[in-house]
C-alpha cells in the first residue's frame, strides 16, 4: 500500500497502476518461463533439476517497484536490474572458475539487482536520464515498425499501444534470456 501511495505522489494514479501491473505480468511471465526452463534442461540432463529460475519473491518485489516507480520507470528498473546482475553473474563465473569451485545452476538473489536499479532510477539523475532516453529510443523503434517505416508488419490504429506494450514486454523477456 505504502509503494502505491508513493507512486500516486510521483506519478498519479494511472502510470502508478499500470506500472504495478506491468511488473506483476512481466516479473509472473518470467517465473513460469524459468519453471519451463528448468523442465526441459532437466528433461535434458536426465536429472530434475531442484533449484527455480527465479522465486516468486521477485514477482511481489517487481509488483511493488511497479507500483513505486510507474509506467515506463518499471520497463527502466527491469533493464537495469537485467544489467547489473548479468555483469555481476559473469564477474561470479569468473571467480569461481579461477578457483575451480564452480557449479552450474547455482542460485544468485536477484532482488538486491531490482532494488539497486529502482533506487539508482530515483535518486541518481544521469541513470533516469540514460533510462528515459532508452525508453524513448525503444518507443520511437516500435513507432517506426508500427507506422510502417520499417515494413515489418501493419497493426490497425486501436491495437498500436497494446502491440508497443506486448513488444516492450518481449523485448524484457528476450534480454532476460540473453544475459
Amino acid at each position: 500500500v505504502l509503494m502505491f501511495v508513493y507512486g500516486i505522489i510521483l506519478h498519479k494514479f494511472l502510470p502508478t497502476l499500470i506500472g504495478g501491473v506491468a511488473g506483476l505480468l512481466i516479473m509472473l511471465s518470467l517465473y513460469y518461463l524459468g519453471i519451463l526452463f528448468n523442465k526441459l534442461m532437466g528433461r535434458m540432463r536426465g536429472q530434475e533439476i531442484e533449484e527455480v529460475a527465479l522465486g516468486f519473491g521477485d514477482v511481489y518485489v517487481t509488483t511493488f517497484l511497479g507500483f513505486l516507480c510507474g509506467w515506463p520507470g518499471i520497463i527502466a528498473v527491469l533493464l537495469i536490474a537485467i544489467l547489473a546482475s548479468g555483469a555481476f553473474s559473469l564477474l561470479y563465473i569468473v571467480i569461481k572458475l579461477i578457483t575451480r569451485k564452480y557449479q552450474s545452476f547455482s542460485a544468485i538473489p536477484y532482488t538486491p539487482f531490482l532494488i539497486l536499479a529502482a533506487v539508482s532510477l530515483l535518486f541518481c539523475p544521469w541513470v533516469r536520464g540514460l533510462a528515459t532516453a532508452g525508453i524513448y529510443w525503444l518507443n520511437s523503434i516500435l513507432n517506426r515498425i508500427i507506422e510502417g517505416r520499417i515494413r515489418v508488419l501493419r497493426i490497425p490504429l486501436i491495437r498500436r499501444e497494446w502491440f508497443r506494450c506486448l513488444v516492450t514486454v518481449s523485448l524484457i523477456v528476450i534480454i532476460e534470456f540473453i544475459v
